[in-house]
């Protein structure tokens, strides 16, 4: 069974977009009862791929996250993550508008020299923790002699 992503929603509510992956099609749908359209990203499992969700208020406030998540087969046990359908296992998560572009750098510095959707899962898992405590990687130093 594939993960679903939809990549759209209804104005003023939601906005997502698909930071990376690579889908194994992209589809779009219309709905005949209101005459929306919708794009569906669609994912075989084991992929990895890289969604960015933010909400949208009258006020003008928004909620951001970020999820790396890994799309799954059909017996596996799967994390709710929106718009995701059946569900995928997260790898990397945050949350506020900060921690979301901190993890697009990130993510946009790695893009250049390799495919974040290849990498392995034990890599995002691991800076995972290092993006949500906002312990930077010490650069190494001489010893004092």
């Amino acid at each position: 069974m594939d993960t679903v992503v939809c990549l759209t929603s209804p104005p003023l509510e939601k906005g997502f977009r698909l930071v990376f992956g690579n889908p194994l099609a992209v589809r779009t749908v219309e709905d005949d009862s209101n005459g929306s359209v919708k794009r569906e990203a669609v994912f075989p499992a084991g992929k990895i791929f890289c969604l960015e969700v933010y909400h949208r208020f009258l006020f003008g406030k928004t909620r951001w996250a970020l999820y790396v998540a890994k799309s799954l087969d059909s017996a596996d046990e799967a994390t709710y993550i929106p718009n995701v359908y059946p569900g995928a296992m997260v790898l990397l998560e945050v949350r506020g508008k900060a921690k979301v572009t901190e993890a697009n750098e990130w993510i946009s510095k790695f893009k250049l020299e390799r495919d974040p959707a290849e990498m392995h899962e034990a890599f995002f898992s691991k800076h995972h923790a290092i993006l949500n405590t906002s312990f930077a990687p010490r650069t190494p130093r001489k010893p004092n002699l």
